[in-house]
């Protein structure tokens, strides 16, 4: 019975696009991991992963009534952080899916993590889209997470960030 509830983490919710409430999700993620595995790495990995997410989340959404999707929950030896929200029509989807495709060309996140920050700092002007892209990379090297996206739901974004729990994080 014990090892069937280890897997059984999730939590599940939706909130207004509202910047005030993101703050409030990382303590829970945060008190939520910390009651299942301490207070340690993993807690402040992927309360942070969460906070991430959330921000690019309402920085993105398109304006109205429409909540943002947020969940929680462990798959075997994975935890897994994913935020769905409606899109703008503006958002340049083919933008995100090149940052996640430059990730996955370093073996290691740390390597990552430099080249985007020489990159920032090489660049005469911010980008064209408001975002650095620093966030993703944060989550891949500070989170230790696999970032990926979904767009199969038109007018509708999913990105999540897994967590290997049998390897150490990238710090």
């Amino acid at each position: 019975m014990l090892d069937r509830m280890r897997q059984l983490i999730r939590l599940e919710l939706v909130i207004p696009a509202d910047w005030d409430r993101i703050d409030t999700i990382r303590e829970g993620v945060g008190l939520c991991l910390a009651a299942v595995f301490g207070h340690g790495e993993i807690k402040e990995a992927l309360s942070m992963v969460s906070a991430e997410l959330l921000e690019n989340a309402v920085k993105y959404a398109k304006p109205g009534p429409s909540g943002i999707g947020f969940s929680l929950r462990r798959e075997g030896e994975r935890l897994i952080v994913a935020v769905t929200n409606v899109i703008d029509e503006t958002i340049n989807l083919h933008e995100l899916r090149e940052r996640i495709d430059w990730l996955r060309q370093f073996a290691d996140p740390a390597e990552a993590y430099i080249a985007a920050l020489a990159k920032i700092y090489e660049q005469p002007a911010p980008s064209s889209n408001g975002g650095s892209g620093l966030g993703l990379v944060r989550i891949a090297y500070e989170g230790g997470c696999q970032v990926e996206c979904d767009t199969s739901v038109p007018g509708q974004l999913t990105v999540w960030a897994a967590r290997d729990l049998s390897q150490p994080a990238g710090l």
